[in-house]
């Protein structure tokens, strides 16, 4: 079955468990472990998931980072999150002319066969992500969310939202926003479908509706910004659409229409 469609193409559940271990052997391999921050910045894509995955089998925490950001503020977060370890693809190295660490480019790299994985390597009290703060009130600061608080979450937001395998669920969020989470995961854990939207599609209601309709999206979560966009744009609605809201207050009347 189909875990990730995105404009790269798709990956498949079994490509994505075989690919998410073999870069977890070789992060193991180049000193990836439990409380371990691990970069990972890369373009909107199918293959970003097989990255998160990847790092979260290695035992390390991933640290997300958007290839938009400044590159200042992207050398001031690895720094902070002392990262040995980078997932990026080449593409995008010349954001890490002065990274002092490891990089594995995404895009280049071929696992080694010979390369073992020890699969306990972390635990429930240990950090799956770090997410920086946007730093408006001063030095980003990094926020620790643990294995067993993404878990809680996951299984919370399952068993409220009644995900099925037959759903589709939409990836708007950027990593380093936390809703990226519940976009993610929760259909990955079911047997479901994430589709990755484009950057267009986050920016542009019409673009929007239209992938929602095109891709047969029957889960989407959104900031209540993001709803009044896709209002705006003359969207009427999608028939077995679960609408999420979140990250900011829902206004009644955005609400009701």
């Amino acid at each position: 079955a189909v875990a990730v469609e995105g404009e790269d193409g798709v990956v498949r559940y079994g490509e994505l468990e075989a690919g998410a271990t073999r870069l977890a052997a070789h992060l193991q391999q180049l000193g990836a472990r439990a409380e371990v921050c691990v970069g990972v910045c890369l373009e909107r894509s199918a293959s970003f998931v097989t990255a998160l995955l990847g790092v979260l089998k290695s035992g390390a925490a991933y640290v997300p980072l958007d290839p938009r950001f400044p590159r200042r503020r992207i050398e001031l977060i690895l720094a902070e999150a002392t990262a040995p370890l980078l997932v990026t693809q080449r593409s995008l190295a010349s954001l890490f002319a002065g990274y002092g660490g490891r990089i594995v480019y995404l895009d280049e790299w071929r696992p080694d066969p010979a390369a073992g994985f020890d699969p306990g390597a972390a635990g429930p009290e240990h950090a799956a992500y770090v997410l920086f703060t946007s730093g408006t009130t001063g030095c980003p600061k990094g926020v620790v969310v643990e294995h067993r608080s993404v878990v809680n979450l996951l299984w919370n937001h399952r068993r409220q939202s009644g995900l099925a395998a037959s759903d589709v669920g939409l990836a708007l969020a950027t990593l380093t926003f936390d809703f990226s989470v519940l976009e993610i995961f929760p259909p990955l854990t079911v047997g479901a479908r994430v589709v990755i939207a484009p950057d267009a599609a986050r920016i542009d209601g019409r673009a929007l509706a239209g992938l929602i309709r095109d891709r047969g999206i029957t889960v989407m979560n959104a900031t209540p910004t993001t709803w009044r966009m896709l209002v705006a744009s003359g969207w009427t609605g999608a028939p077995g659409l679960m609408a999420v809201s979140g990250g900011e207050v829902l206004p009644p009347a955005l609400a009701a229409e």
